[in-house]
């Protein structure tokens, strides 16, 4: 740390007291040309409040009386980390669902740094932030891609605190896939039939439901794989269409789960 102190008219130098020792530890001379002094201790202060005192000496010897007492504390101490709340497992990669860096606040922090990195670049950004939050903004990145981040905590006095956890996403943007099951109704048909399928989402965030439509008009939502209507169907052509959706938000191709027409026919032949 430095101190100043403004010049005692006729003094050559001043003796520097710290923490009350009897002695003068440092003596210093007046600067040239003449201004406020400015004084940095050349020895390592420990931790804790430190006192500092001077006097003003005359080409004589004369020393003054001590100046008033001016003091510094010293912290060494850095902050508590930061813990940072974790993400959702995937996001869509579109960054519909926005990546936000949420983390605890630390007392003694002014400001904070976030680290995060956007998939195998070496490059590691880093952001100042004076909240406890960030929100992540960028272009669509690819499928696959994993998104982690830390936070720091700086104090007043520039200590720095230990990392927080590591958090990460991982973008899917993947559509998941669906499959018809045999047997697969089609043709003409008395009964009502049951239709059956499944659906596959690689290594991506996981199938979370399937949207059911009847000749183009959305039927329901359901985490089933088969559909039978609740009562059977009047006589008519039929076409479903099952689109998968996974946990975040990707949905499969239509065409991949639309079943071939079915013809209820329940019309008796004409009497002979």
């Amino acid at each position: 740390p430095s101190w100043t102190w403004t010049l005692s008219p006729g003094a050559i130098g001043y003796n520097v007291y710290l923490d009350g020792e009897a002695a003068p530890s440092k003596f210093v001379t007046e600067p040239d040309p003449g201004d406020d002094m400015l004084f940095v201790h050349s020895a390592t202060l420990t931790e804790g409040v430190h006192h500092l005192q001077v006097t003003a000496v005359d080409d004589l010897g004369n020393e003054s009386v001590k100046s008033g007492t001016g003091h510094v504390v010293i912290d060494l101490t850095k902050p508590d980390a930061p813990v940072m709340f974790g993400l959702k497992p995937f996001i869509n990669g579109n960054w519909d669902d926005s990546v936000t860096l949420i983390w605890t606040a630390r007392e003694d922090a002014v400001e904070y740094e976030v680290a995060y990195k956007i998939g195998a670049t070496p490059d590691t950004k880093k952001v100042a932030v004076q909240t406890c939050v960030l929100v992540l903004g960028t272009l669509p990145i690819p499928e696959g891609t994993v998104i982690e981040a830390t936070v720091s905590a700086r104090d007043a006095a520039g200590n720095w605190s230990d990392p927080s956890n590591k958090v990460s996403t991982t973008v899917d943007s993947q559509k998941p896939t669906v499959t018809q099951e045999a047997p697969i109704p089609s043709g003409r048909m008395k009964l009502t039939p049951t239709w059956t399928w499944s659906a596959q989402d690689g290594t991506g965030s996981q199938v979370s439901h399937y949207i059911v439509l009847l000749n183009g008009e959305l039927l329901l939502e359901t985490t089933s794989t088969s559909f039978k209507p609740a009562s059977e169907l009047d006589t008519g052509e039929y076409t479903l269409t099952v689109v998968a959706v996974d946990n975040v938000g990707n949905q499969s191709e239509t065409n991949q789960g639309k079943f071939p027409t079915v013809t209820i026919d329940k019309q008796a032949p004409a009497v002979p």
